[in-house]
């Protein structure tokens, strides 16, 4: 590339446009200039790299998108440029500018930006969020609908975040606690909220109230990454960008399809007679410590999370019960058990829906495909005895064989772990 063979530190990317932050901390772009998001005091397009106007160093980190592109500098404040019809440049106009302005409010005191269709973001030292510009679907956060010139604060995130990602019309932070919070459109899934209703103010994704470690956010889908080095996706799925091997939209967070998963490992409690599985490295981890409470050790069975659909986990609560965890690769049975649960009351023994844990092939007819090996699952028929239910998953036959000897049914091959 011209003029760029080296000394480069990071890139992003617009719809039209690309921009380098180099190590000396300036800041080169190139492509479609229609809007000055080139920031070169032009509307040229430009075929190589030119400077930014004003910024040939102290910049710490650059975010692009359609039509304007933004910068933090070193002393933590934020400049953009390009595109500003609807605000997105925070300066308290709507007239596009062709080299860097500041962004009002913010001359120092951020650490890091996120730049969505036509609205900015930006994560304060303190982990709050701020957000301007088009607010159509309440991307911007603030509970309102309303474009706003300048930054305003996301409703219920004054601190507590680690990182945000802004996408066309949506955005979400990732909080100190691992969670993931999203707000704005929704029409495809991209919130992770199980719906398809717009938020104007931060929604948690269902199952990732912890364990992530990174976001990041497309045009109408998002994706974390968790601990355990997994990647999930949810939203728009039209040209298959959740990597799931569909191409059906998801409401809610799907694992991307990898045949060499992190390892499944069993868990069992001497005082409740009860097993468990989980394939959290960092929830393993925790029950290693004792955050479950006495008696749990591992049994040094495992098998590896690999191939796809993702498995529903689903749990008991303690009071009436089943008090115990179950999972399942079956969409219909995942379906079914969520029907079951919206249809009966918290204070019944019911399955609720927990998480989507991770991922396996479910069987064909009791038969796994080439390169799986069967999982088999054994049941205490704890419902009809009026003791708490519970279940064994395990890839061991002889494992099986020894809960199947105790009077537990042995339900079969339920899914196909890589080998």
């Amino acid at each position: 590339m011209t003029g760029l063979a080296s000394g480069v530190k990071a890139v992003a990317a617009g719809g039209g446009h690309t921009c380098a932050l180099t190590t000396a901390g300036g800041v080169k772009c190139w492509g479609n200039n229609s809007a000055g998001q080139l920031g070169d005091n032009s509307t040229t397009n430009r075929l190589t790299p030119v400077d930014v106007t004003g910024l040939a160093s102290g910049v710490k980190a650059i975010a692009a998108e359609d039509l304007h592109t933004c910068a933090l500098t070193t002393a933590g404040g934020v400049k953009c440029w390009g595109n500003n019809i609807e605000g997105a440049l925070g300066d308290n106009s709507t007239t596009n500018r062709l080299t860097p302005v500041d962004v009002t409010g913010l001359a120092s005191g951020v650490k890091a930006i996120a730049a969505g269709g036509t609205n900015t973001c930006a994560l304060t030292t303190a982990g709050g969020v701020k957000c301007w510009g088009y607010n159509s679907q309440g991307q911007l956060g603030d509970n309102s609908t309303t474009n706003r010139l300048t930054p305003i604060d996301v409703t219920g995130l004054t601190s507590g975040v680690a990182a945000i990602a802004a996408g066309g019309f949506h955005a979400c932070a990732l909080t100190t606690a691992g969670g993931v919070k999203c707000w704005g459109n929704n029409i495809e899934g991209e919130l992770g909220d199980s719906t398809i209703i717009n938020r104007l103010t931060p929604v948690s994704v269902t199952g990732l109230a912890s364990g992530v470690t990174d976001i990041a956010a497309g045009f109408s889908h998002t994706c974390a990454l968790t601990t355990a080095d997994w990647a999930k996706c949810w939203g728009y799925n039209g040209e298959g960008e959740l990597g799931d091997n569909s191409t059906t939209n998801r409401l809610t967070p799907v694992a991307v399809v990898d045949l060499g998963g992190g390892a499944v490992v069993e868990f069992y409690n001497t005082n409740l007679d009860h097993y468990f599985i989980t394939a959290d490295a960092s929830e393993a981890a925790a029950i290693d410590g004792g955050s479950a409470g006495p008696g749990w050790s591992r049994t040094g069975n495992s098998f590896k999370s690999g191939g796809s659909p993702s498995v529903c986990r689903f749990y008991g609560s303690q009071s009436p019960g089943p008090n115990s965890h179950f999972y399942t690769v079956d969409p219909v049975e995942c379906a079914h058990l969520k029907q079951l649960q919206a249809g009966t009351p918290a204070t019944e023994k019911r399955w609720n829906f927990e998480s989507l844990d991770f991922i396996s092939t479910l069987p064909v007819e009791g038969q796994c495909p080439a390169g799986t090996k069967p999982v088999y699952r054994a049941y205490n028929n704890g419902f009809a005895r009026g003791v708490d239910s519970n279940h064994r998953i395990s890839t061991d036959q002889a494992a099986i064989a020894q809960v199947v000897a105790r009077g537990w049914v042995n339900e079969g091959v339920v899914m196909c772990a890589p080998l």
